[in-house]
């Protein structure tokens, strides 16, 4: 890896993912749940297809973006981008571009790899599901409430040494977090502990 130090934004790169592929398929999904019956004409579909699409996008938006049952989300837009491709392609014969260069089947295709990306993560810890996670919001306390404490005792004017707590991915065996742990490193007057 060329720059291993922005790994650690690996979260945030995900979230920003999951939160822009949320808000296309949120306003497509509304879109279709607001005027059905003009877009079933656009799509060429009934209007009570129309209809399923809207609820499932606007409902796999909201999962894929919020972080809830995420991959299964993922996997609903991906079937929903994949119908999209196969009458583009087959009905429509419209090419990967199409013929303005933006109405082709690219930017369906697009949306399957981004939410293939978001299927094979689980989309990150950046999610409300983990959030409301017992487990993680322990973890969470055991990293974050230690720095609090001492940041708040030892930096109070007192005449006891600094202390630091940084959070560090532990490697595997080929250099990668591979199970997603961390270390402690406490650091108190330049000393590692």
């Amino acid at each position: 890896m060329l720059f291993p130090e922005l790994a650690r934004f690996t979260d945030v790169a995900l979230l920003l993912l999951r939160v822009m592929v949320g808000i296309v398929f949120i306003t497509s999904g509304w879109k279709h749940l607001r005027d059905p019956e003009a877009r079933s004409k656009d799509i060429e579909q009934s209007k009570g297809v129309t209809i399923f699409l809207g609820a499932a996008e606007l409902a796999g938006g909201l999962g894929v973006m919020l972080g809830v049952l995420t991959q299964l989300a993922a996997i609903g837009l991906i079937l929903i981008m994949l119908a999209a491709i196969w009458k583009k392609i087959f009905v429509w014969r419209t090419g990967f571009w199409g013929k303005s260069g933006t109405n082709g089947w690219s930017y369906d295709t697009m949306f399957v790899v981004m939410n293939l990306v978001i299927l094979t993560t689980g989309g990150g810890n950046l999610s409300l599901t983990k959030a409301l996670d017992p487990t993680a919001n322990r973890e969470m306390i055991a990293h974050v409430l230690p720095l609090a404490i001492a940041s708040t005792v030892f930096r109070s004017g007192s005449d006891l040494p600094d202390v630091a707590c940084v959070s560090r991915p532990v490697s595997g065996a080929n250099g990668h977090n591979e199970g997603g742990g961390h270390s402690l490193l406490w650091r108190t007057g330049g000393a590692e502990g």
